[in-house]
């Protein structure tokens, strides 16, 4: 077949790719390309850093109809053979289809030059008459299949240093379903009383975390105002179970708890510090400019200047002041400007700031200045206007630019994390954002609303451990249920084969590893 440029930049064995293209467009063909020249190629990457695995040497004569002197001894073969590379698909059928294609282009395959004739699949890296005959011969046994397959393969002959204990059948979809929902209803049952607690280790919760998984049972029974929705919670983590355990690495500390500093790195990790460097500089520019226009006719706008708790008054402090020097405190900084600009919408992608070019007023928190609008004579009036247009623009259009919409969502996660409007801002003004007290209370006091309410960054970090530690609780629960059915799932084969290649503490090494021990392997990158 003829390869277009995008196709021929695949075959590229030195590098990493990921094909991204429609239906139709070729990428089966370009795989199995790929695939042929990692057969053919002997000076490759994963030839160079890889060592050789044992090879049958020369295949049994009455398996080929190729006579001796035309066969290669595999050995001596630099490229790879088709049980050295693992091609893995998402069905039965597209791996059947794959091999059906390559066993096509294998037979094609002859010694000789290149040539320009698209039907002649002559290579002249291929010496030997016989060699392609061997090539189909082992792929018959390649490893090409689905994911669930391969690892099954791959763990199966290891299951018992790996403390498997569940039946090979694969569970239905609808046995999984059931059984998790089992799960879940036996975490709800389970007793906190102190002589209780051998219930719980008989349901599968690991005997040294029953009292902090059942604690934590009810903080978010409380945190989610009931189990309807807690449980809603804990069937959307565990269908992600091999994601989260992935994602927690990095947010525990020494005591295996998830940090608030280490969660806030986390956060931060998603965007550019050079993003917030120019998005603050622009926005405190800007600010600093429509500060200047104000104070440069402070007679029409605060002849007797401005009083305090005004939205002037605290803006005027944040231009004065600059933009801090740390990429969350300038987040912070951002959100303040943004809590005494924005008349609606603080939270959301499209916030509602300088509405009419002028600052928000209201009986609460009023402006502090006079509109443009009262200025006299027309012509100052004017001019003024444009000044103020210029600055608002730039801050409207900041805002909804692709930089500022990236940006943005990280103020707006600070602001709630924070929740600091400020100097010169109404500690009662309704639209500034509050932290929940601690413990919550049955209902939200006076003043307190469920829009503009959250969590300091110390009480998330407390939710998402206590989420955590129910989880790995639940986890038990349902391995325990399904030892019992003598089934199992995909998950289960997955964290099977992490374990297996140490991507993590395998599961049976952490009852008596030292806990440092556990955590070098954890952290393996």
């Amino acid at each position: 077949m003829t390869l277009n440029t995008a196709q021929r930049l695949a075959l590229n064995l030195d590098s990493h790719i990921a094909i991204d293209a429609g239906a139709g467009t070729g990428k089966t063909s370009t795989i199995v390309e790929r695939v042929i020249e990692h057969y053919l190629t002997e000076d490759q990457r994963a030839t160079r850093i890889l060592p050789r695995p044992e090879r049958p040497g020369r295949l049994q004569g009455g398996l080929l109809v190729s006579p001796m002197s035309e066969r290669i001894d595999l050995n001596d073969w630099g490229g790879l053979l088709p049980g050295e590379v693992v091609l893995l698909t998402f069905t039965n059928l597209a791996a059947d289809e794959m091999r059906d294609r390559l066993r096509h282009r294998i037979a094609q395959l002859r010694p000789g030059s290149y040539s320009s004739d698209k039907d002649d699949q002559s290579d002249p890296r291929i010496r030997h008459e016989g060699f392609p005959e061997q090539l189909l011969m082992l792929l018959e046994d390649a490893p090409i299949g689905t994911i669930d397959s391969f690892f099954n393969q791959l763990v199966t002959p290891y299951r018992s240093l790996l403390g498997d204990t569940l039946g090979h059948d694969v569970v239905t979809e609808a046995g999984r379903i059931r059984i998790i929902e089992a799960g879940i209803n036996t975490l709800w049952r389970l007793p906190r009383a102190a002589n209780l607690l051998g219930d719980a280790v008989d349901a599968g919760v690991p005997a040294d975390d029953v009292e902090a998984v059942l604690a934590a049972r009810d903080r978010i029974a409380r945190h989610f105002a009931g189990r309807k929705k807690s449980a809603r919670m804990l069937r959307n983590l565990i269908d992600n179970s091999v994601f989260i355990g992935e994602g927690e690495r990095g947010l525990l500390n020494a005591t295996n708890r998830v940090d608030p500093e280490l969660l806030r790195v986390r956060l931060m990790e998603s965007i550019r510090s050079q993003d917030i460097d120019e998005f603050t500089d622009r926005l405190g520019n800007s600010i600093f400019d429509y500060c200047e226009v104000i104070r440069n006719h402070i007679s029409h706008f605060a002849a007797t200047g401005w009083a305090s708790e005004t939205r002037m008054a605290s803006l005027v402090e944040l231009a004065d002041n600059g933009r801090p020097a740390d990429d969350w405190e300038r987040l912070v900084w951002a959100g303040q400007v943004l809590m005494c600009t924005v008349s609606s919408k603080l939270l959301k992608p499209d916030p509602i700031i300088f509405p009419s070019h002028k600052l928000p007023n209201d009986q609460q928190w009023p402006a502090g200045i006079e509109p443009w609008s009262t200025i006299k004579p027309n012509a100052t009036k004017i001019a003024v206007r444009d000044q103020i247009h210029i600055c608002t623009n730039a801050v409207k259009d900041l805002l909804v630019s692709p930089l500022g919409q990236r940006v943005l969502h990280h103020t707006q996660l600070a602001m709630i994390l924070e929740a600091t409007p400020g100097a010169h801002a109404p500690p009662d003004h309704a639209s500034l954002l509050r932290h929940l007290p601690e413990p919550l209370p049955e209902r939200l006091n006076g003043g307190l609303r469920a829009a503009t309410s959250g969590f300091t960054l110390t009480a998330e970090a407390r939710n998402l451990d206590d989420l955590r530690i129910v989880l790995h609780g639940l986890i038990g629960i349902v391995k325990m249920l399904k030892e019992r059915e003598e089934v199992h799932e995909f998950d289960d084969i997955t964290r099977l084969a992490g374990d297996l290649l140490l991507a993590k503490c395998p599961d049976i090494c952490r009852t008596f590893y030292p806990r440092r021990i556990i955590d070098a392997l954890d952290s393996i990158p």
